[in-house]
């Protein structure tokens, strides 16, 4: 949070978040890849368009809102990212047991 908010100042908080914010993307990236080559990924849904939705789910901007403004608890959030990923992303109605 903080590192977020000094990178509006300071080029190497910007550097520092943007390479933190890439390593993220290179994460869903990796998630994506093995979801298509398991052929669980949604079918229709294109590789990079599903690395974009599942990035975007998991910013700190939306943790924010969510526990930070809305007041969830940290459980809560896990809980409900990995359940619209999965409906939005994969061919799985539930998790895997």
């Amino acid at each position: 949070r903080a590192l977020m908010a000094a990178a509006d100042s300071d080029p190497a908080a910007a550097e520092a978040w943007a390479d933190r914010m890439a390593a993220l993307r290179q994460g869903c990236e990796a998630a994506v890849a093995a979801l298509k080559k398991d052929g669980l990924l949604a079918p229709g849904l294109p590789p990079r368009q599903a690395t974009d939705l599942l990035w975007t789910l998991l910013s700190v901007r939306n943790w924010e809102q969510l526990v930070g403004d809305a007041g969830w608890p940290q459980k809560r959030y896990v809980a409900a990212m990995k359940t619209t990923a999965r409906r939005s992303l994969t061919t799985l109605a539930e998790p895997p047991t």
